[in-house]
C-alpha cells in the first residue's frame, strides 16, 4: 500500500488546516487575542499492537495516519501531524538505559543508571545517535518520503530527561 495516498485531503481540508496552523502560531505572538482549541480524542479500532508498530516504520505510520481520521472527519482543532512514537525511553537510552519492549504499551527504560539522584549531574550529553536516536532518524527519513501531503510530522517525545 502506498501511505502517501492512505489519507487524502482536498484543498478545502488543506486550507482549513492552514488557517488553524496559523491560529496555533498566533497562541504564541497574541495570544491575548486567540481563542481556544478543541480536540476530541476518540476511540479507534483495529490499530495495531505496540509490538508491530515498534517492529516496522510503515505500520507505526499507518497506525498514526488511522488515528488522525477522526479528527479529519468531525472537523475538530487537531492538526493533521504524525510523529514517530518510541516513547520517553528513546531519552534514557539514549543515556545508557536499556529498553523495555512490551506488546501493549510503549518501550520503557528497563533500568537506570544512575545510583543516586545527585548522579545526574554527572551525566555527558549524549551523541545525536545514541540508544535509539539512529533509529528515530532513520524511521523519520523514511515517513518524510510516505507521508500524504497536509500531514506533517511533529517532534518525537516532549519529554526531557
Amino acid at each position: 500500500m502506498k501511505l502517501k495516498e492512505y489519507i487524502k485531503l482536498n484543498k478545502d481540508q488543506l486550507d482549513r488546516f492552514q488557517k488553524l496552523n496559523s491560529q496555533y502560531l498566533d497562541f504564541y505572538h497574541h495570544p491575548e487575542t486567540c481563542t481556544p482549541k478543541i480536540i476530541i480524542n476518540t476511540p479507534v479500532e483495529g490499530l495495531a499492537s505496540w509490538e508491530e508498530r515498534i517492529n516496522d516504520p510503515y505500520v507505526m505510520l499507518q497506525t498514526e495516519l488511522d488515528s488522525l481520521r477522526p479528527h479529519i472527519e468531525i472537523e475538530d482543532d487537531r492538526v493533521p501531524s504524525v510523529r514517530v512514537q518510541f516513547g520517553t525511553a528513546q531519552i534514557a537510552a539514549a543515556f545508557g538505559c536499556d529498553m523495555h519492549l512490551s506488546k501493549d504499551n510503549l518501550p520503557a527504560a528497563a533500568n537506570s543508571i544512575l545510583n543516586k539522584a545527585t548522579d545526574v549531574h554527572e551525566l555527558k550529553i549524549p551523541d545525536n545517535n545514541a540508544g535509539w536516536y539512529c533509529k528515530l532518524e532513520e524511521w523519520t527519513k523514511i515517513w518524510k518520503e510516505n507521508l500524504p501531503q497536509g500531514i506533517h510530522i511533529q517532534h518525537p517525545d516532549i519529554q526531557s530527561p
